[in-house]
């Protein structure tokens, strides 16, 4: 994930005005690119823990869960916000709706993750409005 971050910052995607070609054909499939393995980093740690059994701090699985779907959400707002990276928000919204999918019985997770994907949505929306 770290060479992917370097890239991404020496790209700067997002930063500097670049045609329209280079944004759709480098710029945006570097940022989905980004935000899947940083989803993908994120979930197999939560996994990793599960699969452990770690009890770290005493806290539940399902409140574990919701710190991570924080965690996602504060980073993917970070890159809307600092580089208006709406590609890279993109996923991380995709990846909430899925998780609010898989976990529809538990009604914590649930509604956490549909709220942080619409806000991250609304975060979004608003960075996208202002250029």
């Amino acid at each position: 994930m770290i060479p992917l971050i370097i890239i991404h910052q020496q790209l700067e995607i997002r930063i500097k005005r670049v045609s329209r070609i280079k944004k759709f054909c480098l710029h945006a499939p570097m940022s989905i690119y980004l935000s899947w393995i940083s989803v993908a980093t994120i979930v197999n740690v939560a996994c990793a823990l599960y699969f452990y059994n770690w009890k770290g701090w005493g806290i539940t699985h399902t409140v574990y869960t919701v710190i991570m779907l924080f965690a996602a959400a504060a980073f993917s707002s970070v890159m809307v916000i600092k580089y208006r990276d709406i590609p890279y928000a993109g996923v991380t919204v995709w990846a909430l709706f899925a998780i609010a999918l898989k976990h529809w019985d538990d009604s914590l997770i649930r509604n956490v993750a549909l709220l942080v994907a619409i806000v991250l949505m609304n975060i979004a929306i608003i960075q996208r409005w202002r250029n």
